[in-house]
């Protein structure tokens, strides 16, 4: 079943402080291995530290690695991107389809869908547009930073969700624009169809496996937990490196821990509602089990 965030993530900055204050009375030095994927050297005062692999593109990783480093600061982290992020075949399509189409919702499902429309609204001189609905506070977060006000967020971060809480159109062939990733499920598209919209689905980008070199698989092989925000991570990690049932996942979402299941993962951690906060829990869950010795999964 889903990890269960605990309530200490409801005030993220004291949380950070709180754990800062308990780990750092435990060790007085920080292993933090390669930095990135440039990195030639790996800390050598840590005694068999836990090793934890962030697997999102490097400018990505930031905030996970930043908040782990600061609550156990003798855990090992490395980067070791698994995907890399690329043009879709419907990215020239959008920025003509704001400035010449008229949408009552745009839906938006990522940050990295957020950033893509927000070049294309550029690229189209800021037209106006319609309602915006995301799907996760990160993502809405993209948006209101340039001033696209959000109308609608589902309480769960899930396109299920969206679908299920999305606002009935009132009025008939009401049109939905909706910029994704080509390897999104059909299933907000589908499910917004079925309640009555008129839904224009571009491939505005797309994800792509990054082959490890021989380097980064061995100390892919080295690592305790691994860490995934979608599935494509975890297929391109299984391609890298494999699966061994001693490590453990921590992922995101259910999406992403359905597929390191899927994938063999005996040990996957997720939080039971997606995001950020729930995510650094569900890591620090995986190395206080690795730390106690106990190997237990949720």
């Amino acid at each position: 079943m889903a990890f269960i965030v605990h309530p200490f993530v409801a005030n993220f900055q004291s949380r950070m402080a709180v754990c800062s204050r308990r780990k750092l009375s435990r060790a007085r030095f920080v292993c933090v291995g390669p930095h990135d994927a440039d990195s030639d050297s790996i800390a050598e005062t840590c005694p068999q530290p836990v090793r934890v692999a962030l697997t999102r593109e490097i400018e990505k990783n930031e905030a996970l690695y930043e908040a782990l480093r600061l609550i156990y600061p003798r855990t090992e982290i490395v980067r070791l991107p698994c995907i890399e992020t690329v043009s879709g075949e419907d990215s020239d399509k959008l920025p003509d389809e704001l400035k010449n189409e008229i949408y009552s919702w745009i839906v938006i499902t990522s940050p990295e869908a957020a950033s893509v429309f927000i070049e294309a609204w550029r690229q189209a001189e800021y037209p106006e547009h319609g309602q915006v609905s995301v799907v996760g506070k990160a993502t809405g977060d993209v948006l209101r930073a340039v001033g696209i006000e959000v109308s609608f967020q589902p309480s769960k971060a899930t396109g299920k969700t969206l679908v299920r809480e999305f606002p009935k159109p009132s009025l008939d062939k009401e049109r939905v624009l909706y910029p994704s990733s080509a390897k999104a499920s059909n299933v907000i598209a589908e499910g917004l169809t079925a309640l009555g919209y008129t839904v224009v689905r571009l491939n505005t980008y797309s994800t792509e496996p990054v082959t490890f070199t021989e380097k980064y698989t061995l100390i892919g092989k080295g690592s305790h937990i691994v860490t995934f925000a979608s599935p494509s991570a975890v297929k391109s990690w299984v391609s890298n490196v494999g699966v061994r049932k001693e490590v453990s996942a921590a992922c995101i979402g259910e999406t992403s821990a359905g597929a390191a299941r899927e994938a063999g993962f005996e040990r996957v951690y997720c939080p039971e509602k997606p995001g950020l906060e729930g995510w650094i829990t569900a890591v620090c869950e995986a190395i206080k089990q690795r730390e106690d010795g106990s190997l237990k999964a949720y």
